[in-house]
């Protein structure tokens, strides 16, 4: 297949430019070509980079400390290529040739078809975030983090932590050059880790007003809304799950196994902690819910969630639990 369907990615724009399609309808294969190239004139205004004396140094580093489950890459976003790559023949299987001729295109097509969309479109608009900020960046210092299921080539999965920082900004302190490390979690079968990207600053810290504009952007752009009564059934699925691990004397971990919510639990729980507006609020009700909510996932970011719980996660890492 070539992808280059310019006419197609036209249409797709203007159809999510009016509101009538969510944003992941454009990220897909056949787009590839030409939402690149789109990408890289929006990205015009990035200056020259400034090459970082130590760099020679970290890519050596990286080379003597070699392991079978990391490998790494550079990207010049101005260009939107790969510069250097270092450790995929043996963290992925592939081969020392197809390591020497990586592109940026072979590295996203790597990514499991549920995850890609909601991937490419988090990641370039996360350069419209920082535009539109004025942030200054320092090179190995702001981080991007996030899990992805990416292909081996013997055609399995497995999980992969990609660790994202800027290795060169130009004058004006906008990245240029992105250094990705890439760290192999665990195998991609029955497991599901957390999905939607960290941002922390230079210092450490937690960078949640980066992320909320970030993820405010990307919720608009799928075209996803969510009702009070839903928020309160989201919220509800939580507080159950949590209770439920509380009482097997075990901490929240979302990378356990999802411990299953019903729909008359909710119910209740909705009933016992918010009777005053959901004293009558069913079983029934809750499903449809439910229902109603995983539908528009679906619609608007392209995967469909197993259950209630695994919906609610999502919409809370996206911030759209929180009490207005």
């Amino acid at each position: 297949m070539i992808y280059q369907d310019f006419h197609g990615y036209k249409k797709a724009i203007a159809d999510v430019r009016n509101g009538k399609k969510p944003i992941c309808s454009i990220y897909i294969k056949e787009f590839y070509k030409p939402m690149l190239e789109e990408h890289r004139g929006m990205l015009s205004y990035l200056g020259e980079p400034i090459i970082e004396k130590w760099e020679d140094g970290l890519k050596e580093t990286l080379i003597r400390l070699r392991h079978h489950d990391e490998f790494f890459m550079i990207f010049n976003l101005k260009k939107i290529e790969v510069e250097w790559c270092f450790g995929v023949a043996s963290a992925l299987g592939y081969t020392k040739e197809d390591e020497e001729k990586w592109s940026i295109m072979d590295q996203h097509f790597l990514i499991h078809d549920r995850y890609y969309s909601t991937f490419l479109a988090l990641g370039f608009m996360m350069n419209g975030v920082l535009h539109d900020m004025n942030m200054q960046l320092t090179p190995l210092g702001h981080r991007y983090i996030i899990n992805i299921p990416l292909r081996k080539r013997n055609g399995s999965y497995v999980w992969v932590k990609q660790l994202s920082t800027p290795i060169s900004i130009d004058e004006n302190g906008r990245m240029i050059r992105q250094f990705n490390s890439y760290t192999i979690i665990s195998g991609y079968k029955g497991i599901a880790l957390p999905f939607l990207p960290r941002i922390f600053l230079a210092d450490g810290t937690r960078a949640r007003e980066v992320e909320k504009n970030l993820f405010k952007r990307f919720m608009s752009s799928s075209l996803f809304s969510i009702s009070p009564t839903q928020k309160r059934v989201a919220q509800a699925a939580l507080m159950l799950w949590n209770k439920k691990f509380n009482a097997m004397g075990e901490s929240v971990d979302e990378s356990r196994p999802i411990v299953p919510v019903s729909h008359q639990e909710i119910a209740l729980f909705m009933r016992s902690h918010w009777g005053k507006i959901h004293s009558d609020i069913s079983q029934g009700t809750v499903r449809n819910h439910v229902n109603e909510l995983k539908d528009r996932a679906e619609e608007s970011f392209g995967f469909r969630f197993p259950g209630v719980v695994e919906v609610a996660q999502f919409l809370k890492k996206l911030y759209c639990l929180e009490e207005d």
